[in-house]
């Protein structure tokens, strides 16, 4: 699969890629290190290109490579109002200076449900995204919530998420050697504007622990109709989970 299906790869970026690192497939690029493509970057003054985005471009790679590898489809969900319209048709219709959904319709039910990817020997699936600003009780999605999340947009947002691993008894040994990482696109509905932000390091896994919760870091969204894409990416086990919260508002 081309490189230019990963978010922040043009064709110039893709060309650079290719000949400086050969870096031509997907899974080229999922089996990458950013620290050896910082290094080019460093060393080519012609380029610039941040650490945060080389590793979104490697968390990205990693994710549809699990995807294709297991057959795996994420599509866009089906969001759908007491008379059956798509809700994000509608979105698409808002223009910027809109930021209330439920004036345009109000008997909305959001279907939000995670997508365990499974792997012999192992499961992982995201099971509750917990999202917090300061001075407002937390707000809990879990699959099958059906209400439109509403946030304010002057207070950042910190996403806690939890998953569970299901495991059989010959996956422990390989466990304990692998460590996750968590990584969340805010796509913003109406400019289809996405921003990136995922946890600093990769956490360590433990061979007799089966549920997990981490922090990513703080965020702070302008007003907007958003689209959150979660993914946990287990590195030295191919295996990734994804959570698609289709839409939240920022008022």
């Amino acid at each position: 699969m081309t490189l230019r299906t990963i978010r922040g790869i043009g064709p110039a970026r893709q060309k650079w890629l290719q000949e400086t690192l050969n870096i031509v497939t997907i899974d080229d690029l999922a089996t990458a290190s950013w620290e050896s493509i910082e290094f080019e970057v460093s060393q080519d003054e012609g380029i610039i290109i941040p650490r945060r985005e080389i590793q979104s471009w490697i968390a990205q790679a990693q994710a549809e490579q699990a995807e294709l590898n297991l057959n795996i489809i994420t599509p866009e969900p089906q969001i759908q109002d007491s008379s059956g319209q798509n809700l994000l048709e509608l979105t698409s219709e808002i223009s910027p200076e809109e930021t209330t959904l439920e004036e345009i319709t109000p008997n909305m039910t959001i279907a939000i449900a995670p997508i365990a990817i499974v792997i012999p020997d192992l499961s992982l699936q995201i099971t509750q995204i917990q999202i917090l600003q300061p001075d407002s009780n937390p707000q809990s999605i879990v699959p099958g919530q059906s209400r439109l999340p509403v946030f304010w947009k002057h207070q950042p947002l910190t996403l806690e998420v939890q998953f569970e691993l299901g495991l059989a008894p010959c996956s422990h040994e390989a466990i304990a050697a692998a460590t996750y990482h968590i990584q969340c696109h805010a796509q913003n509905r109406v400019t289809q504007w996405t921003t990136t932000f995922e946890t600093p390091f990769s956490s360590p896994l433990a061979a007799d622990q089966t549920v997990y919760n981490s922090y990513l870091p703080p965020i702070q969204l302008d007003i907007g109709i958003y689209r959150l894409q979660i993914w946990v990416t287990l590195q030295g086990i191919r295996s990734v989970g994804y959570f698609d919260i289709p839409l939240i508002q920022i008022t």
